[in-house]
């Protein structure tokens, strides 16, 4: 999680919005009296064999994975690691492939 698990964007758009001394702006519009949201950025490393990729999942694929709105993560956090939720979060949702 290098890159972080989340971004603020516009609450009317996806767009990031960029953070300056007093207010934050939305860049695709320059928006300087916009609204922000907490909404997930999440990269997914997935390997099997001798193949690997590198998956980005946005808000939307992880409310659905989880159904769990950013900001309700973001109060988790608080209270607990961000190990045990993306533990927790993985030993239910994913069960390893047997194969046939």
């Amino acid at each position: 999680m290098d890159k972080g698990w989340c971004y603020f964007s516009r609450s009317k758009c996806t767009k990031k919005l960029q953070r300056t001394v007093s207010y934050f702006t939305c860049v695709s519009c320059n928006n300087t009296t916009a609204v922000g949201v907490l909404r997930y950025r999440v990269e997914v490393s997935v390997a099997a064999d001798t193949d690997e990729g590198l998956f980005v999942a946005f808000n939307g694929s992880m409310r659905k994975l989880h159904n769990i709105r950013a900001y309700e993560t973001g109060h988790l956090l608080v209270r607990s690691s961000i190990i045990h939720l993306v533990s927790d979060l993985m030993s239910n949702v994913f069960k390893p492939y047997a194969g046939e």
